[in-house]
């Protein structure tokens, strides 16, 4: 039976506002959530999200997956009000691409 649990917390401060945010990962049993607690100005956001099969493989070979949190950053963001992370979202985008492109070469 495998199981995983890792925390992630810190802290951005920008024109005397602070932002905490908290990502933290957890598997069980074969199933496995993503879980974000971003607190701005003390509003609270939390937002759960479930693990694929493929993801929960990744993790257990200590692979490094980038934008595993983005979906649900986004969502925190867009509650709070924030602007989205512009950035982070092209930098996935291109990655997908990327992905893609290797899938349709090697068939």
């Amino acid at each position: 039976m495998f199981q995983y649990q890792s925390t992630q917390s810190h802290f951005t401060q920008q024109n005397g506002k602070t932002t905490q945010v908290t990502e933290q990962v957890e598997v069980k049993n074969g199933k496995g959530t993503i879980t974000v607690v971003k607190n701005h100005n003390g509003k609270k956001v939390t937002k759960k999200h479930p693990l694929t099969r493929k993801q929960i493989k990744n993790i257990k070979k200590r692979k490094f997956m980038p934008g595993l949190f983005r979906p649900c950053l986004d969502h925190c963001d867009k509650v709070l009000g924030l602007p989205l992370d512009i950035l982070g979202k092209q930098k996935l985008k291109k990655m997908r691409l990327r992905n893609k492109t290797r899938k349709i070469h090697t068939k």
